[in-house]
């Protein structure tokens, strides 16, 4: 085996202290080195009896600040990073050492079977599992360097850079980044004995609607995609939009008779007529004024058949941009409320006039609620998790996985001219337009079930529209979307950064 450096954090931590460093021993690691911070319990004088090495630090450090200072004074090939308040049988450490030996850069503790549970995932699995799909790594679901314990190698800690552990996120982004080799080897259940401290898992933050943890973990996980778009632009990489100065072209006719109710539907090249049909038929059951069809190829007899079901036709024939169609649409509109459909299947008539309602009611977003994807979809798919991510991201957990992705709903006129129809290009970007305006926004409990379709392609460019509009986020807040840093200690990582140098 070669030489492992055992690193432990710890803040009075007396109670499990002792009984934890015993089965750390028994893995014959070359070194232990605990990092005592704002301790004012025996932890110290415990672990100076167990010759551990012992760094000492009079105040707290804040959050993983202690794993970062323990990496940089590490001496071994392997580090392995566990917490002073939880016992792990020694037998359960080894198979991440063993996974380091293999060849592998970062072991992670196997966590993924709390995603495959039968029930709503927990905000903090869906943030771990959206950055692991944003940067490749689909296979690793929630496994994150968040949780203990796991392991890294000295070349890929060389390689993230020490101080990066401080923010556990942020180095896993490094290393996916760099296309480490990431492996989970092993369950060690560490949830059921993490230890509940009321200052920070239950009391809030007073600009926020998280507990203190789970506010830093989600600027934690921000951060990391800040760093995504740092490095691969506003994008992350994913395929930019190619048609947006089309709408440069678009111009409402200024005589043009305002409705109380638009519809616009963005055709699919590929969607049955009369599928179409009876989408429309349904409308026209919902005393809308308007119907606007967005049309995405000249096919003559669809655009028959339609001219017999007396809507508006719009030839712009785009076939590989549905929210530039919808864009389009948006502006062509005379409705006061626009009601916008991309879906394969039609909603009820009363479901239809029910959003109206709320429209008309004074909302001036109204969404059609898709919550039961997260009770019904083990594990979660890639676009409602980074739909959930983005609600996180903007301190509105209660909207959970709505947004304007892909579900029928009505923006007002009103809204559309304050955030701008450019806006609708990026539908993650007018969402967070509207939000940050504080627009009334209305969620319709419905009886229609809206599944995702699974599109790689359109998924991929979609997932982009998201990382675009944390970009905006960004741009709007700071590199952590305004959330807690937990009060890291930054200064004494900068102390050890000057000595290195000297």
């Amino acid at each position: 085996m070669r030489k492992v450096s055992v690193v432990i954090p710890i803040k009075n931590e007396e109670e499990k202290l002792a009984m934890i460093l015993k089965e750390v021993k028994k893995l014959n690691p070359l070194e232990i080195i605990t990092v005592i911070n704002g301790s004012r319990d025996k932890s110290e004088e415990i672990a100076q009896a167990m010759e551990c090495k012992v760094i000492t630090y009079e105040e707290p450090l804040g959050h993983d600040v202690g794993r970062a200072i323990g990496a940089y004074y590490a001496k071994g090939d392997i580090l392995l990073f566990l917490d002073g308040d939880i016992l792990i049988p020694y037998e359960e450490l080894y198979p991440f050492i063993d996974a380091i030996e293999q060849g592998h850069d970062i072991a992670l503790n196997n966590l993924e079977s709390i995603m495959n549970n039968k029930q709503r995932p927990h905000s903090v699995s869906v943030v771990k599992k959206v950055l692991n799909e944003l940067f490749g790594y689909h296979g690793l679901s929630i496994n994150s360097m968040v949780a203990v314990p796991h392991a890294i190698s000295r070349l890929a800690l060389q390689e993230i850079n020490w101080r990066s552990l401080a923010n556990p996120p942020l180095a896993q982004a490094i290393a996916m980044r760099k296309q480490m080799s990431i492996v989970a080897p092993g369950y060690v259940d560490v949830v059921s004995k993490n230890k509940i401290r009321p200052d920070i898992h239950i009391e809030k933050c007073s600009d926020s609607p998280y507990n203190r943890i789970e506010d830093v973990i989600f600027g934690d996980h921000l951060s990391a995609v800040h760093y995504l778009i740092r490095e691969k632009g506003k994008r992350g990489g994913r395929p930019d939009k190619k048609h947006g100065t089309m709408l440069e072209n678009v111009k409402r006719s200024k005589a043009a008779k305002t409705v109380m109710r638009s519809a616009v539907i963005c055709d699919e090249e590929n969607l049955d007529i009369d599928l179409l049909s009876d989408v429309i038929k349904t409308l026209n059951e919902t005393n809308i004024e308007e119907v606007l069809v967005v049309l995405s190829s000249q096919d003559k007899t669809k655009i028959d058949r339609l001219r017999d079901l007396e809507v508006t036709l719009i030839p712009w024939f785009i076939n590989d941009d549905m929210f530039l169609r919808r864009a389009i649409g948006a502006i062509l509109a005379s409705g006061e409320s626009i009601l916008f459909l991309e879906d394969r299947r039609t909603l009820p008539a009363e479901e239809l006039e029910r959003l109206f309602k709320e429209a008309e009611n004074g909302a001036d977003l109204v969404l059609l609620d898709e919550v039961h994807n997260l009770d019904e979809i083990h594990p979660i798919d890639q676009i409602n998790s980074i739909k959930y991510f983005l609600n996180i991201a903007v301190k509105r957990p209660e909207l959970l996985n709505n947004g304007l992705a892909e579900q029928p709903h009505i923006i007002s006129r009103k809204a559309l001219q304050k955030i701008g129809y450019s806006s609708i290009l990026i539908p993650p970007m007018a969402y967070l337009k509207i939000l940050e305006l504080n627009l009334p926004v209305s969620i319709v409990q419905g009886n229609t079930k809206l599944i995702c379709l699974n599109d790689a392609a359109k998924n991929e460019n979609l997932v982009g529209d998201y990382i675009e509009g944390l970009s905006y986020l960004f741009s709007a807040t700071n590199e952590r979307g305004s959330f807690s840093d937990g009060n890291r200690k930054r200064k004494f990582l900068d102390e050890l950064e000057v000595n290195k140098k000297l």
